[in-house]
């Protein structure tokens, strides 16, 4: 023990406590080295690293302290536990003091320490602090961070961390290195959480200290803990005020009543006798009870005062003679947004209803209709049915070409955006450009656009960023970003905001999040909604964090953003592998996952995405992941938390990749699933090398049951799987096909699970793995086709014949639509199809589902669905399938089948462009491309818009941008018309008789 931090303060506090109480106090040299938990009431999580060591960097004074943090990711949360929630804990004055320092911090959520009040209706927090991964350190007035100056503290060094906490009237001072922080007015920091109402458990309104907690989330750091007091027993050497016997009692006035204070005073003391009653009950009403600080129903009422008092009346609809109620009907206007409180009815006769409007940007406030009023807020007394909506005016507006060369002119144009507005950015290099934008945008008549003057000649560079707040209609389009950042896009509370055609090249800094959509973090509802993320090609992320994420508001009931599509982007080469926290794509989190998201992941290309053991982490509801096509990508698409997504028609190429983490072979995989109502259909796994965690479908166990999930802190955990449907789906040759029951400690097995429809063939494993015993039980298997040959087996399960069946399903890979020697055309990539043969085609019989309407290539069903993935269709159009780099990013071209005459480049013979002739006719420049029959001329080149092919033999032609994405592609029997997106230099490769010509075509 230190004496330093035994404060003997006797005398000042004789008139303040009858003793002195300490809850901590010591420099941990009295400690046992090694695990902290269990000493001295001390308590951590099953995955905390906490401990007693001699270390220097851990030892403020004395000869040992603690270092504190995890080995690996993990959700941490470490308590000091005085006084459980059933005992009474210190009240009136209590103090803290501690030492703490800052090793390593890679989370991205920001360490917390707090003291905490525990109360049987929910924990309070009183004093709280927080270290951001920026290296602020912060203090909580109330809900509001306050920056504590930078020049009081160094996160390198010991940082001492004081407070007086007063629970008599919920405030509290605090200091940092012995300097008192700014409060309020009253020089005052308010308790992190408020105390109103309080339920049950307490008497009064009492206050109670009874825990430390040191908490974090999702990742790794390493702090160091010494020389912590904790007790009633004043600081010495802080001049922190003397508690104050003043207290107030703030009365609410409820409506159809009035209460009386009795004695009636501005400020009473501590002590003091206090009788206040409801009188004046209007007809129709009756008195409930109390609220707030006091949950009594006597009526008069008399307390003695301890604490600060805020006391309102709970008056209420006599039932056996109410008042006559009405409806409000709201009719949401074009250009804004109505609300009404409170809510929701009934609405009683004489009750007061208030209604605001809030105009979206772009228009005004003109007037109310079925309310009377001529401001944005108006509050009425209810006395009839009402039907409200709102007029709003859109402002009168043109396009407004803005053109801009200069960093400070291309920030300037971002802060004067008017709707309508084209900000066009000339060619360049733009270092450090970042702006903060607010309330800005346009409408969806008059859109804003802010766009490269040719795709990827406007290069972004260094450290800026762009945040949007309130902001709706904006189009960033056509940039080359090449950043190092934490939030290169950070949309807030915004809607409508496109982010399209752009490349983002080893992108990200320090755990970065490139683009984040949400909100407000302690907003108590989400406006975040429809933005969309489209042609991009993110090319490299070396630095941990999610690339893209979808998140929301966190105060009230939490909200993720909705309807935000991600589609047509390429995502490659994220990596290196970490345990978590680098997804691809997040959409949600644990808080936010009861939430629904309806966010649509369509027509990606994920190459290579190897950062995280989720490509695509799910933590909301009701998404669709589709069309999708992932190729060597170590990881799945996980549904982590929440329910009833939606998974079909993705691709999954393993193609025999493989690595080593942390001494473990990992593979790429498929989906897992946790969570109820998924439904995960048409999907087409190949050649996949994941297992356990990663095999094409995976089925752990969970740790938690899906019902009455309401506590924040459970809804990090793993929910059983429930009412799954994984149908229609093909699986050919992967490593670990049907993976059942991992985590024996978890205990709880999927629950009225299907999978039917399915062809599995395997040639080499089982197709099965159950990994306890039984937890197979309540999965059914029905009308499958699972094709076992060579070393290859059903593994742990015995089907029965309507379960499953050993039948070769005659599939051919093939980029041919039609197979059987019929190919009216082909597909980009070859998979494996079915033949004319086949016994799966026709062959769904007692498990069909409303909801699969079409093929893993979008083609409809031809009689009966056929087994499997794929439809035997050979005349419905293929409008999807395995996407290659040229069906995505920001030089895409459509997804469709070709007519059979393309040319195989490994048959040809490339020819030597200097063979061309050029001629001028008609003031046209025509080349002519092998003056040897047969002719194929092109002209003009230069073009300004279009260039024309003519030929005397069919050519396919592929035309390509300098970036290597194919951007066109034209059959030619005669003669063809190309047009090019915008200015710039293109290459056409024309095949035709077994020969490839390379051309230049300049675009002017």
């Amino acid at each position: 023990m230190k004496t330093k931090l035994l404060y003997a303060l006797a005398l000042m506090l004789a008139t303040q406590f009858s003793y002195a109480q300490t809850v901590i106090s010591t420099s941990f040299d009295d400690y046992t080295l090694g695990n902290l938990a269990g000493q001295d009431n001390w308590v951590m999580n099953e995955d905390g690293v906490a401990a007693v060591v001699t270390t220097t960097d851990y030892v403020n004074s004395g000869t040992q302290g603690i270092k504190f943090g995890t080995s690996e990711t993990a959700t941490i949360s470490v308590e000091h536990l005085a006084y459980n929630d059933e005992t009474t804990g210190l009240s009136t004055t209590v103090y803290a003091d501690f030492y703490i320092k800052v090793l390593t911090l890679t989370s991205d959520e920001s360490i917390n320490i707090a003291g905490y009040d525990l109360l049987p209706d929910g924990d309070r927090r009183a004093f709280m602090f927080d270290i951001n991964t920026s290296g602020q350190l912060r203090v909580y007035d109330g809900g509001t961070k306050v920056t504590v100056p930078a020049e009081l503290y160094s996160l390198e060094d010991w940082i001492r961390i004081s407070v007086s906490l007063d629970f008599a009237t919920a405030t509290y001072e605090a200091a940092v290195n012995g300097t008192i922080l700014d409060g309020t007015e009253d020089g005052t920091l308010d308790f992190r959480e408020s105390y109103s109402p309080i339920e049950k458990g307490r008497e009064t309104d009492t206050k109670e200290y009874h825990s430390l907690r040191i908490y974090y989330e999702d990742d790794i750091a390493d702090l160091a803990l010494d020389d912590i007091y904790i007790g009633t027993t004043a600081i010495a050497d802080i001049d922190f005020s003397a508690p104050s016997i003043d207290r107030t009692v703030e009365i609410t006035q409820p409506a159809n009543a009035t209460i009386t204070v009795s004695p009636d005073k501005e400020n009473y003391e501590a002590g003091e006798d206090i009788t206040v009653e409801v009188t004046n009950v209007s007809d129709h009403y009756i008195f409930e009870s109390w609220t707030g600080s006091f949950n009594s129903t006597e009526n008069p009422y008399t307390f003695t005062i301890e604490g600060n008092v805020s006391l309102g009346a709970s008056i209420i609809v006599d039932e056996s003679d109410p008042p006559n109620s009405y409806t409000i009907d709201i009719t949401q206007p074009t250009g804004g947004t109505i609300t009404v409180s409170p809510e929701s009815g009934p609405y009683y006769e004489g009750s007061e209803v208030t209604f605001k409007v809030t105009p979206s940007i772009g228009y005004t406030f003109s007037s109310w209709t079925g309310i009377t009023g001529s401001t944005e807020e108006e509050t009425i007394v209810i006395d009839q049915d009402l039907n409200v909506t709102a007029v709003l005016t859109e402002g009168s507006y043109s396009e407004r070409i803005v053109n801009v060369s200069t960093t400070s002119e291309f920030e300037n144009a971002l802060g004067d955006i008017q709707p309508g507005d084209r900000i066009i950015v000339a060619d360049g290099t733009y270092d450090g450009i970042g702006k903060s934008m607010k309330n800005l945008g346009g409408t969806s008549t008059w859109p804003v656009t802010v766009e490269a003057a040719n795709t990827g000649m406007a290069k972004i560079v260094g450290d800026g960023q762009f945040t949007l707040t309130n902001c709706s209609y904006i189009t960033f389009k056509g940039f080359d970003f090449d950043v190092e950042v934490y939030t290169l896009f950070k949309l807030t509370s915004s809607n409508n905001i496109r982010i399209s055609q752009n490349v983002f090249k080893n992108a990200g800094n320090n755990g970065s999040k490139l683009i984040l959509i949400g909100d407000i973090w302690e907003a108590t509802s989400s406006s975040s909604h429809h933005n969309r993320i489209d042609h991009n090609l993110f090319d490299g992320k070396s630095d941990a964090g999610a690339w893209l994420v979808i998140d929301g508001s966190h105060g009230g009931t939490p909200q993720v953003s909705q309807y935000d599509r991600i589609d047509h982007n390429h995502f490659r080469n994220n990596g290196p592998r970490v345990t978590n926290e680098k997804e691809t794509i997040r959409i949600g989190l644990s808080n936010l996952s009861l939430s629904s998201a309806f966010c649509t992941v369509e027509n990606n290309l994920f190459e290579a995405c190897d950062g995280d053991p989720e490509i695509i982490s799910v933590k909301s509801c009701d998404n669709y992941i589709r069309n999708n096509t992932f190729i060597k990508s170590l990881g799945t698409v996980s549904l982590r938390h929440g329910n009833r997504t939606e998974v079909s028609g993705n691709y999954f190429l393993g193609q025999g990749k493989t690595a080593v983490f942390e001494d473990k072979t990992i593979g790429c995989g498929g989906v897992r699933v946790y969570g109820k109502d998924h439904k995960i259909f048409n999907n087409y796994f190949e050649g996949l090398t994941g297992s356990l965690w990663d095999a094409a479908c995976t089925l752990t166990q969970g740790d938690a049951t899906n019902n009455n999930v309401t506590n924040s802190s459970d809804l990090t955990k793993h929910y059983l799987v429930e009412n799954l449907e994984f149908t229609h789906n093909t699986l050919v040759n992967n490593n670990s096909d049907i993976e059942i029951g991992y985590r024996d400690d978890w205990g709880k097995a999927p629950v009225n699970c299907l999978i039917a429809n399915n062809i599995i063939v395997q040639d080499t494993n089982p197709v099965t793995k159950v990994h306890k015993a039984g937890t197979e039980d309540d999965i059914t298997f029905a009308d499958n086709i699972i094709y076992t040959t060579g070393d290859a087996t059903w593994g742990d399960i015995a089907f029965a014949a309507s379960e499953a069946t050993n039948v070769n399903p005659l599939l051919v890979s093939s980029d041919c639509r039609g197979n059987d020697g019929n190919c009216p055309a082909t597909v980009p990539n070859a998979i494996f199809k079915l033949t004319s043969g086949s016994p799966a085609i026709n062959a769904t019989t007692n498990q069909t589902f409303s909801y699969v309407t079409s093929d893993s290539e979008g083609q409809s069903s031809v009689g009966v669905r056929d087994i499997g993935a794929d439809e035997y269709n050979t005349s419905a159009t293929i409008t999807n399938g395995v996407l290659s780099a040229s069906h995505v990013g920001p030089d895409a071209i459509i997804f469709e089948e070709t007519l059979n005459e393309n040319y195989d480049e490994n048959d040809v013979t490339d020819e030597d462009d200097t063979t061309n002739d050029d001629e001028t006719v008609d003031g046209q420049t025509i080349t002519t491309v092998n003056p040897n029959q047969p002719v194929i001329k092109l002209y003009p080149n230069p073009f300004k818009e279009s260039i024309n092919f003519e030929v005397e033999q069919t050519a396919h032609v592929l035309i390509f941008n300098l970036s290597g994405h194919q951007i066109g592609e034209l059959n030619i029997e005669k003669q063809a018309e190309w047009k090019a997106p915008q200015r710039g230099l293109y290459i056409a490769h024309i095949f035709q008789n077994n020969t490839k010509h390379v051309l230049k075509l300049v675009a002017e």
